[in-house]
């Protein structure tokens, strides 16, 4: 049987998340937006999401958000790292019903 809520995992800077629903039973359920906590997640892990998030709109060029990379690359890959791992754990934690779709670019 396939995964009842697909989630996109994708940044976008300033909208305090990095979850967003990817299907009908997702949006019923958590909205478009999803709120971390909102997930059935331990306290760590949403504090690591919490966390990356807060990283990535720090990194964020606000003064030229349109720009070809608007975050320095070396500290992009420090962030993608972090995120890969944050994902792992979301992955494990969410289980079969999920299926948390990286839509990273």
């Amino acid at each position: 049987m396939g995964s009842t809520y697909k989630i996109r995992f994708f940044f976008d800077a300033g909208s305090g998340t990095c979850f967003w629903s990817g299907n009908d039973a997702a949006r019923e359920r958590f909205g478009y937006f999803i709120d971390p906590y909102s997930l059935p997640l331990d306290i760590t892990t949403r504090q690591e999401v919490l966390d990356v998030i807060t990283a990535y709109d720090e990194a964020f060029n606000w003064d030229d958000p349109g720009s070809a990379s608007p975050i320095d690359p070396t500290v992009e890959v420090a962030i993608n790292a972090r995120s890969d791992a944050m994902l792992q754990r979301v992955r494990e934690q969410l289980g079969e019903a999920f299926d948390v779709v990286d839509e990273r670019s």
